[in-house]
């Protein structure tokens, strides 16, 4: 046990003394030596010259005063340019516009009647309301290509808007005719466009109702969670369910056989919100020689455009 201690004892000093050595080393390391410094170990001598301290390049001067310093001034970036064109305006002319709104029972008094100015730029649009006795008139126009539509939102509509070319100093009366939008529900069949009898078919069929919109356009809204009942007239006898219920885009489809050629027909009836209706839809006839090919899209593009672009000859000068 003696033994041990000793042992321990020795192996303690022995490391004591070895961290002094180590100490003494790198303390000198960092003394100023001016001369060369010498490592010797072992079968190999190495000898390190002192490495001169050279005077810096840059020099330090005192700073001027900073209140004496004056910086540039910075421009501000002035805002966007809108590009947008103004349009041009409607009135500013001597042309004017006259005339009486009619409906259904006579003269319509509080009707809207809306003037629309045609440019490159864009529409310019203007609306007067007819007095007691439906009367309007609008003055001071600018000459140019106009439009004009009267309407009672939710109740009355002259359709398609009159168009016009407008002098500079015309004088002109228009009166307008007011329309209800249909009643009740339609049904209008989507397709196909051929059946051929002996061959069941699916006949796609959507139900609707028209409106008068708050820009007096008359607008066909589609008939939804309406449950219809369907009756063939003949020769077509219905194949598949005949009590369905709309979709949200109104629509419904059957499957139909014709007996024979001859006109082709079903009736659709049923009840929504506790309102019960009737609508007859038309079917594409039933033949085994296919219908003719419709005129092509391009041509009735053209002639709709031309029909479109063709002045009225309703307003008087």
């Amino acid at each position: 046990m003696r033994l041990l201690k000793f042992v321990v004892f020795v192996a303690i000093a022995a490391g004591v003394f070895s961290l002094w050595q180590q100490r003494e080393f790198v303390v000198s390391a960092y003394r100023d030596d001016p001369t060369a410094t010498e490592l010797r170990l072992d079968g190999l001598d190495i000898a390190f010259d002192p490495t001169p301290i050279a005077d810096s390049p840059h020099a330090l001067s005192v700073a001027p005063d900073a209140r004496r310093i004056r910086l540039s001034t910075v421009e501000t970036v002035p805002p966007p340019i809108d590009d947008e064109p103004e349009l041009p305006s409607m009135g500013g002319g001597r042309a004017r516009i006259d005339g009486v709104v009619f409906g259904p029972d006579g003269v319509v008094p509080g009707a809207v009647v809306r003037i629309q100015r045609h440019t490159f730029e864009g529409i310019v649009e203007e609306e007067v309301v007819t007095d007691a006795a439906g009367s309007w008139s609008v003055r001071g126009l600018r000459g140019g290509r106009y439009s004009i539509r009267a309407f009672v939102p939710n109740s009355l509509t002259s359709g398609t808007p009159s168009l016009f070319f407008l002098e500079d100093a015309d004088k002109g009366a228009l009166d307008l005719e007011l329309e209800p939008a249909p009643t009740g529900r339609d049904a209008e069949v989507v397709g196909p466009t051929h059946i051929v009898p002996g061959e069941p078919a699916v006949v796609a069929i959507t139900l609707g109702r028209w409106i008068v919109d708050a820009e007096g356009r008359l607008v066909r809204l589609p008939a939804s969670s309406v449950e219809l009942n369907a009756t063939g007239f003949a020769p077509v006898s219905i194949l598949s369910e005949r009590r369905v219920t709309t979709d949200s885009g109104g629509a419904v489809s059957y499957v139909v056989d014709c007996a024979e050629e001859g006109p082709a027909a079903i009736n659709v009836s049923g009840s929504a919100e506790g309102v019960l209706f009737a609508a007859y839809a038309e079917l594409p006839p039933c033949s085994f020689t296919p219908p003719p090919p419709p005129p092509g899209e391009e041509g009735d593009e053209t002639e709709q455009t031309e029909q479109r672009d063709e002045p009225q000859e309703d307003l008087d000068q």
